[in-house]
């Protein structure tokens, strides 16, 4: 009797009522995203590639919420696995339409799920080949993984699960100490650039479907354009200044945006991931124009503005670009490949390592250098500047910081070693296509194509999904269900 009854009070793994919100959020989506039909009357037609998938989530949902027990005991770490488990079932369920309609392998449709939930942009995809109702689909899909699914559960559903959640996706971002407020008031920040992206973009003489596309892309960061040569196509400086800005937009931390909207313009001139941005912008774009004008021949102007575009672009990790990388010097790619890594800021759509963490590192290095050239002086802990305050650096900072870079190193360099013997391509362009992957960037030198193999496509869902789940809480998850598989009593 005793047995049994431990056995009931057993500890669950995941919280089955929040994943089963998820579920039902993600079968939310996939009904929205029928809106596209509006564009073109006739893929109306395609529309039950959506609801079938749409009234699995549904009723997976809708069960799980039902066998969910309120008293039920849950694990340590069930944040991070139920987390996870909602991002996998998004992937999985966001694969089904692109492989009902676009004659894609399983494979592939789930590297294009993958890729457009994450908002990272890379694709095997003929684009201009799909309905407006698949291109809508793929953009509004990478709008909603910017906000990310924990942010629209907590704009619905306010409890400790639900903050427990948010926190467990990485986010820092809380703008108002309550978290439904929060979430909202990003939703509306959100919003906002979306109307302003798009005005702009019609001011621009771009059709309002493009710009509402390339709007949604800009903002999540995420990359996904209507056509093969990105913004490129439209061969316009000023639809790329409206993209760099919405590209910049999408990369600032939504703490920093709400302050940019009242107005408090030398407050955020004063945090450290800021200044730093615009530092190695100025240093990255400066580089890449010389080499551009070496290579190609071009007039100052173009270079500069093809060199800060695309500089924004790896930086912010959008994913857009306007013309290919053939041809492009080796420096030039290594310039790419660092920004790549950098990131964009934390709080934010963005992947990468993050410019707060890179200035955490940066200030670590910057002290024990000057410990070590001079012992006898007195070295004082360094600051850093947030949009909340500033204060020193913490001990766990560093720690969490170092620990996440030197991960993130590790995988990257392990994920491109792997990409080049999948591909079989050059180190150089597995370095370039791995970092896109991991920091959910989306820029591709040619290894991302329908001609690309399982392996290799798999090689870069994995650098996605750990670029956008923030590393750590991954590896909590697995090292949390491998306890339970190995060692039960470890979790009880």
């Amino acid at each position: 009797m005793t047995e049994t009854f431990s056995r009931q009070r057993r500890p669950g793994l995941i919280d089955r009522k929040s994943l089963g919100d998820i579920m039902l959020i993600i079968a939310g989506c996939l009904i929205v995203s029928l809106a596209g039909c509006l564009f073109e009357p006739a893929s109306l037609s395609q529309a039950w590639a959506f609801l079938l998938p749409a009234g699995i989530s549904a009723a997976a949902g809708l069960a799980l919420r039902l066998l969910a027990k309120s008293d039920r005991p849950l694990v340590r770490h069930w944040d991070a696995l139920t987390v996870v488990a909602g991002w996998l079932w998004g992937f999985f369920i966001g694969a089904l339409p692109f492989w009902l309609l676009c004659q894609l392998t399983p494979v592939q449709a789930l590297f294009e799920s993958v890729s457009g939930w994450t908002t990272t942009g890379l694709s095997v995809m003929d684009v201009e080949a799909q309905s407006r109702l698949i291109l809508f689909y793929r953009s509004f899909m990478q709008y909603c993984g910017g906000l990310g699914f924990l942010l629209m559960m907590a704009m619905l559903i306010q409890n400790r699960q639900s903050a427990a959640l948010y926190a467990a996706e990485g986010h820092a971002d809380w703008l108002v100490p309550n978290l439904m407020a929060t979430a909202r008031t990003i939703l509306k920040i959100y919003l906002l650039f979306l109307a302003g992206g798009i005005l702009a973009y019609l001011l621009a003489g771009v059709s309002f479907f493009d710009a509402l596309c390339t709007t949604m892309c800009a903002l999540s960061t995420g990359g996904f354009a209507n056509y093969g040569a990105s913004v490129g196509h439209w061969h316009s400086a000023a639809i790329s200044l409206i993209t760099i800005v919405l590209m910049i937009a999408g990369t600032t931390n939504f703490l920093i945006l709400a302050l940019l909207l009242k107005g408090k313009f030398r407050r955020v001139s004063r945090i450290t991931e800021v200044r730093l941005g615009i530092v190695i912008l100025v240093i990255a774009t400066a580089g890449i124009t010389l080499l551009l004008m070496d290579a190609f021949g071009l007039a100052w102007p173009a270079a500069l503005l093809e060199s800060l575009f695309e500089a924004v672009s790896a930086l912010s990790t959008s994913g857009f670009s306007l013309m290919p990388y053939t041809g492009w010097p080796p420096a030039a790619i290594g310039i790419m490949i660092v920004l790549m890594l950098c990131g964009g800021g934390l709080g934010s759509t963005a992947g990468g390592i993050k410019l707060f963490r890179v200035a955490i590192a940066g200030r670590l290095v910057t002290n024990r250098i000057m410990k070590k050239a001079d012992p006898a002086r007195q070295v004082l802990t360094p600051s850093i500047t947030t949009p909340q305050r500033t204060g020193a650096i913490s001990d766990s900072q560093f720690k969490d910081a170092a620990g996440f870079i030197l991960l993130y190193l590790v995988i990257f360099l392990t994920g491109s070693i792997l990409l080049a013997a999948s591909a079989g391509c050059s180190m150089q362009d597995a370095f370039f296509e791995f970092a896109s992957s991991l920091g959910t960037v989306g820029l591709s030198v040619g290894v991302t194509s329908a001609a690309a193999s399982a392996g290799t496509l798999l090689i870069e869902i994995t650098g996605m999904i750990l670029g956008r789940l923030e590393l750590f809480l991954v590896f909590t998850a697995l090292i949390t269900l491998g306890r339970r598989l190995f060692r039960p009593g470890s979790l009880n």
